[in-house]
């Protein structure tokens, strides 16, 4: 009975993950129970599968790392229930630690550190070897690289299970940032294997994740949440946060993205 019930599962769900834009931060006053339901309401990914007549199945975190995108994508998603998967990545940078009591919200299971909140970790230790490794060890050439394996990691994930997953990104930080690095192995390949080799890794993950027709946010095809909705007055709610105009303004894009591709039938 298990078995056959698993068998005949329909695919009714759209995945989504992502950080803090795609759980919905600005688009409402979440400090009440209205609030936090009108959230869930008006957010892009409660939009986009209301207009395919999808189940919204929506895992992100606010202030979410690459490493926690990618992480909850293999353990949250439902292959035999989902019908596309969208993800949108976080900034580079970012990482997570095992620190139960810097976590801003009780639901995650690592710290979710970005460069600009570790001064504000309340441990002095924590805080002092963040602010070391951002100023002394951090590079952009080792976040892009893994924020590339990540990609590449889940786009392989996606292609095993059938299901079609669209790579997008919140802010132009991502085209930004490869670009700046692939700029400067070129210039310094020549005096260095290291520059050479990286330039290498980088462009071949570029390729392979440039076979998906969906993704977006590559050279010559900038088009993160902030890149679409700009003009539009930000959220005053959440600073720097999309509003819930913001959001429909998004969500009507990334369905044109989505049946452009023919995706959903």
């Amino acid at each position: 009975m298990i078995l056959l019930s698993m068998k005949t599962k329909t695919k009714n769900k759209l995945f989504f993950n992502g950080c803090s834009y795609t759980y919905g931060i600005g688009v409402a006053d979440t400090s009440n129970e209205e609030g936090r339901e009108e959230l869930k309401l008006n957010r892009y990914s409660k939009l986009v599968s209301d207009y395919f007549g999808l189940e919204e199945h929506n895992v992100a975190q606010p202030g979410s790392s690459n490493f926690r995108i990618a992480r909850h994508t293999y353990s949250k998603c439902i292959p035999e229930e989902t019908k596309l998967a969208i993800i949108m990545w976080s900034d580079a940078p970012r990482m997570e630690i095992f620190r139960p009591q810097e976590n801003e919200y009780d639901f995650q299971e690592l710290a979710q550190v970005t460069p600009q909140g570790a001064n504000g970790t309340g441990s002095y230790d924590h805080r002092e070897a963040l602010l070391h490794y951002y100023t002394f060890l951090h590079t952009e050439e080792a976040a892009i690289t893994h924020t590339m394996n990540h990609m590449s990691a889940v786009e392989m994930y996606f292609r095993y299970y059938n299901i079609p997953v669209v790579h997008l990104h919140y802010k132009p930080n991502f085209e930004r940032t490869l670009r700046h690095c692939k700029i400067r192995c070129k210039e310094l390949k020549d005096d260095s294997t290291a520059h050479a080799n990286l330039l290498t890794e980088l462009e071949s993950q570029e390729s392979f994740l440039k076979e998906n027709p969906l993704i977006a946010g590559f050279d010559g095809d900038i088009t993160s949440f902030n890149t679409v909705i700009e003009g539009i007055p930000s959220s005053t709610y959440s600073l720097g946060h999309p509003s819930k105009e913001g959001h429909r303004v998004y969500s009507e894009w990334l369905i044109n993205h989505i049946e452009t591709n023919n995706v959903i039938s």
